[in-house]
């Protein structure tokens, strides 16, 4: 008889843990959408809560430039760590911003070129930083600041110069591009055919100035020379205010010689200033060019020479020094033994893996981090216990 009075079965039991207060149950898509919902939250969270659980002291890193070698930084180590750090800040470049009330100055350190930034307060472009930080580390590419970041680095055009290995360099003009090249640093870098490098040369002539105030016109600079003996070459057109400069094929062994010669009773021939005296110094010049405009040569390179490059060097001809004249190709030959170096100018890029240290921002600032994170962790989880019971009132039917 209680069964035919109160005919209420399994499901209906199952159901009813379901009915809200006023007796309809509950639509299993709302727990699913506070679910999805609280996961986000707690996954955009956890950054500070993992920030939180660090612990209140700092980690020393030492100094920027010994922590990047390390390989730290492809580790992930130290993500979201309470750290100090050491490191030459580019005041230079540093960009302004406003978070809350606070000014804030991003900073790029040196050592880490791209890599690394400090966000520290300040107010203005004559604040100056220690370069000691102490604060939050993060990944660039979990801030929500990266692309103002990439895009102000990208508006300055910043390089950075990479000093290539000479002979590897040579060798691998031989090979397809994109040429793999050796820095004199021991590294390698991938060279494109559109870059552009910078060839140091030095030439066997030698640079002659000789001040305007020791030498009253340029027929008296002149004669001066020609007095030396050794076959010289006067440009055109004299540019300095201070002094006449000449190039002059003086062996190397006789420079101090000539400069002893040419100094001979002169009022004020050892004067630093440049308006005095006579100096032969060292004659080099640097060339600007595409990789591909650059050909591999016996005993050197073969250059193709465009009107904003300083001369192609000189040579002695009919006892007179003269620059050097073109091949027919428009090329001019660099020897391997004058190439003094070869520098590769490259952008500057903000590496997204790279890391910003929030100065001044402690763990404890994120306590109610925690407490909030926590308090989405419990609805969350009482939401999934409804969807889970949810389908099992779905099986009992």
């Amino acid at each position: 008889m209680n069964e035919s009075t109160n005919p209420q079965s399994d499901d209906e039991d199952m159901s009813g843990e379901f009915a809200t207060p006023s007796g309809r149950r509950r639509s299993p898509l709302i727990s699913a959408i506070v679910v999805l919902l609280g996961g986000y939250l707690l996954a955009t969270m956890f950054a500070d809560v993992r920030y939180f659980l660090r612990g209140s002291e700092p980690v020393d890193l030492g100094t920027a430039d010994a922590w990047v070698e390390s390989g730290a930084l492809e580790t992930g180590e130290h993500d979201e760590a309470y750290v100090t750090l050491r490191g030459t800040p580019d005041v230079q470049t540093a960009a302004r911003y406003k978070l809350d009330d606070r000014n804030i100055r991003l900073l790029r350190l040196v050592e880490g070129e791209g890599k690394l930034f400090v966000a520290v307060e300040g107010a203005g472009r004559t604040d100056r930083y220690d370069e000691v930080f102490t604060g939050r580390l993060r990944r660039l590419s979990n801030t929500r600041i990266l692309p103002w970041i990439e895009q102000y680095y990208a508006d300055l055009k910043l390089t950075r110069t990479a000093d290539l290995d000479p002979a590897s360099f040579r060798e691998a003009l031989t090979q397809a591009p994109p040429f793999a090249v050796k820095t004199v640093e021991g590294g390698e870098v991938a060279l494109p055919a559109d870059a552009e490098v910078s060839l140091v040369v030095a030439h066997s002539q030698a640079r002659v100035q000789l001040g305007r105030a020791s030498f009253k016109s340029e027929a008296r600079a002149r004669k001066a020379l020609e007095d030396l003996g050794y076959p010289f070459f006067a440009p055109e057109q004299q540019r300095s205010s201070k002094f006449y400069q000449y190039w002059v094929a003086i062996p190397e062994a006789q420079r101090q010689t000539a400069q002893t010669k040419l100094n001979a009773g002169l009022e004020d021939a050892g004067s630093p200033k440049a308006t005095h005296g006579a100096v032969v110094l060292p004659s080099r010049s640097t060339y600007v060019v595409s990789v591909g405009d650059i050909k591999p040569a016996e005993g050197g390179l073969r250059v193709v020479f465009n009107d904003q490059m300083p001369t192609p060097g000189y040579k002695v001809e009919g006892g007179q020094l003269i620059e050097q004249p073109l091949a027919s190709d428009g090329t001019f030959s660099i020897d391997a033994s004058a190439l003094e170096g070869v520098r590769l100018q490259q952008p500057l890029l903000v590496d997204p893996d790279g890391y910003i240290l929030n100065g001044g921002e402690t763990p404890s600032e994120h306590l109610f981090s925690l407490c909030l994170w926590l308090a989405v962790l419990v609805v969350v989880g009482l939401n999934v216990t409804s969807l889970v019971l949810y389908w099992r009132s779905r099986d009992y039917a």
